[in-house]
């Protein structure tokens, strides 16, 4: 008796077992309704389309370093390069207005409208600039995002500006309203980031060093994932 008592309850317990969905702590934290898988950080940038345009290049170099070595154009597109990987790796498509040292122009249109019109023709979901700043004060340092119009572009610029100030430890010049053309003329959510200054002596370093440039891609990336993560997010076409 004792041996088929023993039987029983080994079948009753595995039973339990496996109708609790496997675990003791399953069972106690609900059954099985916590089965439920739960959403990854960058599920909202899956199938999304987002255009990154590093500013100026080719002849337009934008903005020259304190001390004449450095580029704007250079700095912003190793920025952008690392951060169109980061995107896709997320499940994002990227498209970009150049990927090498030319000006992104024709015959026919100049290099902003072209800008623009690779954005629009995407039917992108974003739009995101990368620049570098100067001022004629070289003691002027820090980070400020620009948009203009929408509330979901000035949502994607608070987004951006937090985690870029945040991954640079950068002085915080906030989110601004500004009539750029690449932000008038896009069809979708779009800001222009001013990463720094390189107009300054410490910061144009900064912006030259391939490990700050990769924070500030880090940075971008990781507004743009909180932008998406918002359950009141919606395009607009």
């Amino acid at each position: 008796m004792k041996l088929r008592s023993s039987i029983w309850a080994t079948i009753l317990l595995l039973g339990i077992y496996f109708f609790s969905g496997g675990t003791g702590d399953t069972l106690a934290g609900g059954g099985l309704a916590d089965l439920t898988p739960t959403r990854t950080k960058t599920d909202g940038l899956k199938g999304k389309v987002i255009v990154i345009d590093p500013g100026h290049g080719g002849y337009n170099a934008g903005a020259v370093g304190a001390s004449g070595k450095t580029w704007e154009k250079t700095n912003v597109l190793f920025i952008a390069k690392d951060l169109k990987t980061m995107l896709e790796a997320a499940g994002a498509t990227v498209v970009m207005t150049r990927e090498t040292d030319i000006s992104p122009e024709s015959k026919t249109r100049n290099q902003l409208e072209t800008r623009v019109d690779i954005a629009n023709q995407a039917k992108a979901d974003l739009f995101v600039s990368i620049h570098n700043d100067a001022n004629k004060d070289r003691t002027i340092v820090g980070t400020t995002t620009y948009y203009y119009g929408s509330a979901q572009s000035r949502r994607l610029a608070e987004s951006v500006q937090k985690s870029l100030v945040a991954a640079l430890g950068s002085r915080d010049h906030g989110v601004k309203s500004s009539p750029y053309y690449v932000l008038r003329h896009t069809k979708m959510p779009a800001i222009l980031v001013e990463v720094g200054f390189i107009s300054n002596f410490w910061e144009e370093k900064r912006l030259a060093d391939p490990a700050y440039r990769y924070r500030a891609s880090q940075g971008i990336f990781e507004g743009i994932k909180q932008y998406f993560s918002s359950s009141s997010f919606e395009t607009p076409r």
